[in-house]
This record gives structure tokens, sequence and C-alpha cells, in this order.
């Protein structure tokens, strides 16, 4: 009794990767993604922070006075 199905040498022939010569999607993407930043995008990166730290620090600076003058206030209305 013959067997039709896969031989020996059908199966070792699906068996072989095929040679990848082209990189995939995600590989052309990669250096997209990770592109390094510009000495220019750094600076203005930078400045932005040092503007943003100013600002909250004068907020938290007229904060805190306006709670001192909130705790002077209530001291002079308590009897």
């Amino acid at each position: 009794m013959e067997y039709d199905g896969n031989t020996i040498e059908e199966v070792s022939q699906t068996l072989e990767m095929p040679d990848s010569t082209k990189p995939k999607t995600w590989e052309k993407n990669f250096s997209k993604r990770w592109k390094q930043p510009t000495k220019s995008q750094m600076v203005e990166t930078i400045d932005m922070s040092k503007q943003a730290i100013a600002s909250l620090s004068d907020r938290i600076s007229q904060l805190e006075n306006t709670t001192e003058k909130l705790i002077a206030y209530i001291n002079q209305r308590i009897p």
C-alpha cells in the first residue's frame, strides 16, 4: 500500500526559511520613532521648562502670601 501524502522531500522544502533581505515594516519605522533631538530642540525644551518652573514658583509664592493674609484675617476676626 502506497501513501500519497507528504514525503520527506516535500516537508523539508516547506520548512526552509525564505531569505528575508527586505527590512520589515517595524524595522523601517524604528528610526522614525527614535530620532535624536537636535541641539536647538533641546535648548527650546530647556527654556520652556525654565519658564514653566518660574511660573509655578510665582503661583506658589502667591498662594503662600494669600494663605498668610487669610490666616492673619482670621486671627483678627477671632475675639
